[in-house]
């Protein structure tokens, strides 16, 4: 999809703000991934007027954005400074139950109020609703937790001229967007917090769980096992173990195993190999030069036959 496309998306709910057509429904979000029910939104009651500027700067910040990014499909491991990422609605594993509990009823149980415990939102979902089309855009952001400083030291403010002490609780909502969700498409700003929100780290070791006979059947390295459990007790390569499960990355160098021991030799790598052509796996200091094998890394400049480690292009789709 062309940034244009995006932008003129963008546009649609922007002058349905501006003109001040949208129906806005803000929602905090109890994140705890460990409960049999993860998310438990609360509804935040508040009218248009009263959010417009932070919603409106919202607006501009995702076209700055886009215009200095480039535009790609979701990668695990890609850089998250220099690109929107993109992935499909049906994609996004924990997305429907995250929406589900956007709603328009309000009740005692699903709105904010004096009782609610602000320590345990982890993040906020803005619905900007074209009730014409019946169509909506997204957004999701951390929440930003007010800082100890602010939590521990005593609040005034000013009331008819005289000092009164402050006691309620604030609600922070700034102007950065993580993602948004548009028709079927996901775009990421900040993959890591896109990851959290939506619980990826769990759905990476499922993945993991769910390949480790796989990995083991390749014959591809001695001690397999205990170079996935080293792998998915670092974050740096659970990311990348799970992309090259997804890009077929063990199916491919294994097919080729003969010419790893070429490989080794013609890039210089540290790792060793047994007289059967396994990758004998020594410990962590091993994981970076594996995963780049696993993930095709290791290439010849077709131009000036230069040794390289690239990043490779895959495709793939998260999960399947």
């Amino acid at each position: 999809m062309k940034k244009e496309t995006v932008k003129n998306k963008l546009a649609k709910f922007s002058d349905l703000l501006e003109n001040k057509k949208a129906e806005i429904n803000i929602m905090l979000v109890d994140q705890k991934n460990q409960r049999k029910k993860p998310y438990k939104g609360f509804m935040l009651k508040t009218k248009l007027e009263d959010v417009y500027e932070t919603i409106s700067t919202s607006f501009l910040f995702l076209n700055e954005e886009i215009d200095k990014r480039t535009l790609d499909v979701y990668d695990l491991v890609i850089s998250i400074d220099d690109s929107v990422q993109m992935v499909k609605k049906e994609d996004v594993i924990n997305g429907a139950e995250i929406l589900d509990e956007l709603t328009t009823n309000y009740t005692e149980e699903n709105v904010v109020n004096k009782s609610t415990d602000l320590s345990k939102i982890k993040f906020i979902v803005i619905q900007v609703y074209d009730s014409e089309e019946d169509s909506s855009i997204y957004f999701f952001k951390k929440y930003a937790q007010p800082s100890t400083a602010y939590k521990t030291s005593q609040k005034y403010i000013l009331s008819g001229g005289l000092l009164k002490q402050f006691t309620d609780e604030i609600i922070t909502i700034n102007s950065y967007v993580d993602a948004f969700l548009i028709d079927e498409d996901y775009y990421i700003f900040n993959r890591n917090a896109f990851n959290a929100i939506f619980n990826y780290k769990d759905i990476f070791k499922r993945i993991l769980d769910d390949n480790c006979g796989m990995i083991r059947k390749s014959g591809l390295m001695t001690d397999s096992d205990q170079f996935v459990a080293d792998c998915e007790a670092d974050g740096r390569y659970l990311t990348r173990l799970t992309k090259a499960i997804l890009a077929k990355g063990f199916e491919e160098v294994t097919k080729n195993k003969g010419d790893i021991p070429s490989v080794v030799k013609e890039f210089e790598l540290s790792l060793k190999t047994s007289k059967n052509g396994e990758i004998v796996y020594r410990g962590k200091d091993d994981i970076p030069e594996i995963l780049n094998l696993l993930l095709r890394h290791y290439v010849i400049d077709a131009l000036t036959s230069n040794k390289m480690i690239a990043a490779a292009i895959q495709e793939y789709q998260a999960g399947k």
